[in-house]
């Protein structure tokens, strides 16, 4: 499962929206739990004027982590203690915190797989979500703190699109890269 991939995406919102390398962005909100960093980073978004779509997107990754209850789910099956099951490929976790009747969850191993698919692709979504707003944030369109040292046109070929994408990205993220 990619959980932390997932709460790093987010970290990486957050930067880009506010225009701030990695390193300075890890100590002023690395230390915030996933929840905390989404809310900062849609709250950021309405702050910045972002556009509506993009923080439509922000807002329904927000709800999908919270009505698929993929939190809870993750930490039930990576801190939950673990029992085989009476059936093979079965598991019985429990959570010695929760209360009677969430104490238990029977899960098989096919859930279990369903469960890192699902929130693969949450990080997935956070990723392209990551990548159009800093896509915005370069353009024209972006805030006053558009970045107007990195020329914005338009890349012919391939390589060309991953060289300017390269260097926009770096330009970002500062040295993160080394």
């Amino acid at each position: 499962m990619q959980w932390a991939l997932f709460e790093h995406h987010v970290l990486f919102i957050i930067y880009t929206i506010e225009v701030i390398p990695a390193e300075h962005g890890d100590i002023i909100y690395g230390g915030l739990d996933w929840r905390p960093r989404l809310n900062m980073a849609i709250n950021l978004a309405k702050r910045h004027n972002l556009p509506p779509p993009l923080q439509k997107r922000l807002r329904a990754i927000r709800a999908e982590v919270t009505d698929k209850k993929l939190a809870e789910r993750r930490n039930t099956a990576v801190h939950g203690v673990h029992k085989s099951g009476k059936i093979d490929g079965e598991y019985t976790l429990t959570m010695p915190r929760l209360p009677e009747p969430n104490k238990h969850t029977v899960l098989t191993a096919y859930d279990l797989k369903d469960l890192g698919d699902e929130i693969n692709a949450l990080s997935n979504k956070t990723l392209e979500l990551m990548t159009d707003i800093g896509n915005w944030r370069m353009s024209d369109h972006g805030s006053k703190n558009r970045l107007h040292s990195i020329p914005i046109r338009e890349p012919e070929g391939g390589v060309g699109i991953a060289k300017s994408f390269y260097a926009r990205t770096k330009h970002l993220f500062g040295n993160f890269w080394g």
